[in-house]
């Protein structure tokens, strides 16, 4: 029973793929089909080839969807340097999003860990769209319709596709906020996916300081000076990302719009940041 759970899972994961690029073929699609009108129209002469017109449109459309599919099985870097007067040492925090695992494969954030691990860094942040099928979420002992026997009759790991998140370390911790699509799967399994790995620690409309220094060391200050202040806004629609906002302030002023001396440098996550929102949140 579970062998046949497993197989028709993986069914419909290749089917939810297949559907999904069907999905992108007609919206890319779409456009050009606007401009061919635009041209028959203008044209009536075009009619008589319209069909090789048609031909080159899709094998474009094709073409594009194809390369954009290599594109994304690529990891993207990109440094930033920003400086501030209350860090009092050099600081590398490492932000990844959007690995859509379940669309993209297992070896792909093998991948990733494999090149977040390798780097000298102090913090990971993860802002959401971890995955994007709970196909992923497999679990060991469990009655959920999600687990599975391997063909030896023995029980799978625990999250197999998920293991390496479990090799992913920083100095100073990694943080995880949700983004839509893990949204989507459910809050309570991301929830309990993400406990299974006591590396990440998941915030939910909550900050955390995180101390660079010991109290003993010659950057230790009794105020904020050198400390990072991580917050992490949940994935909401514009209403609720608002409110949540507004009730971190109220618990404390986690974060304000203008900084002063004693406030600590402050990071914000969340998958979508709405710049505008925040800023209405934070002067009301």
């Amino acid at each position: 029973m579970s062998l046949g759970i497993l197989i028709t899972s993986l069914n419909t994961r290749y089917l939810m793929q297949l559907a999904s690029g069907l999905q992108i073929l007609c919206f890319t699609l779409l456009p050009f089909m606007l401009i061919l009108e635009v041209v028959f129209k203008v044209s009536p002469s075009a009619h008589e080839k319209s069909w090789v017109i048609c031909l080159m449109l899709i094998g474009f459309a094709i073409l594009y969807i194809i390369l954009a599919h290599i594109n994304g099985s690529f990891i993207h870097n990109k440094i930033v340097n920003i400086k501030s007067s209350k860090i009092k040492q050099p600081l590398r925090i490492i932000h990844i999003s959007d690995t859509h695992i379940g669309t993209r494969s297992q070896k792909f954030l093998e991948k990733v860990v494999e090149q977040i691990n390798e780097l000298n860094k102090d913090i990971v942040v993860i802002t959401g769209d971890l995955i994007d099928s709970k196909n992923v979420l497999y679990e060991e002992n469990s009655e959920d319709e999600n687990s599975y026997l391997t063909d030896e009759g023995k029980q799978q790991t625990t999250y197999p596709v998920l293991q390496s998140l479990s090799e992913l370390n920083a100095r100073h911790g990694v943080f995880f906020v949700m983004g839509n699509h893990d949204v989507m799967i459910g809050k309570d399994k991301i929830v309990k996916m993400i406990n299974h790995f006591p590396n990440i620690r998941l915030l939910t409309n909550e900050y955390v300081d995180i101390p660079l220094s010991e109290p003993n060391s010659s950057n230790w200050s009794e105020n904020n000076l050198n400390t990072i202040r991580i917050v992490g806004i949940e994935d909401e629609n514009d209403q609720q990302f608002t409110d949540n906002v507004n009730n971190l302030v109220k618990q404390g002023y986690p974060f304000t719009s203008k900084e002063n001396k004693n406030s600590p440098y402050t990071d914000v996550l969340h998958h979508k940041p709405h710049h505008g929102l925040c800023n209405i949140s934070l002067n009301n």
